[in-house]
């Protein structure tokens, strides 16, 4: 548990210094915003062979991801501090394309499963945001 605490705190360190971007996640009634943000676009930038754009931003705890890769697109929000009963566990992945990418832009939209639930319901949710 140290450890990841001290990962998270280090990517905490790396989005500061990267001095910029933000995101805006919404699904449902419920709304985020993250900044700064880490991002990294095509294989050689991200280290991942069929990798085209990751972005990462920790803030009070909780986790975004945006990731499209050989697998597809996926997008997740996540509680990093209580895996127990995290306050929200939200994903999405699609092998269509649900992310959009206009230079540094991006949007998209998809269908959320709450992993806080056993229910495996989808909700709505749309996203944006910039690259630093």
């Amino acid at each position: 548990e140290d450890a990841f605490d001290d990962l998270a705190d280090s990517l905490e360190d790396a989005q500061r210094a990267s001095g910029g971007g933000s995101m805006t996640l919404t699904v449902g009634d419920q709304s985020w915003t993250f900044g700064p943000v880490l991002c990294a676009f095509g294989p050689d930038e991200i280290g991942q062979e069929g990798a085209e754009f990751v972005l990462s931003s920790i803030q009070d705890g909780i986790q975004m991801y945006v990731s499209i890769d050989a697998f597809g697109h996926s997008v997740s929000i996540n509680d990093i501090e209580d895996f127990q009963n995290p306050s929200v566990s939200l994903e999405s992945f699609d092998r269509e394309e649900i992310i959009s990418i206009d230079g540094k832009s991006f949007s998209g939209s998809a269908e959320f499963i709450d992993n806080t639930t056993e229910s495996f319901e989808t909700v709505p949710g749309s996203f944006s945001g910039t690259c630093p």
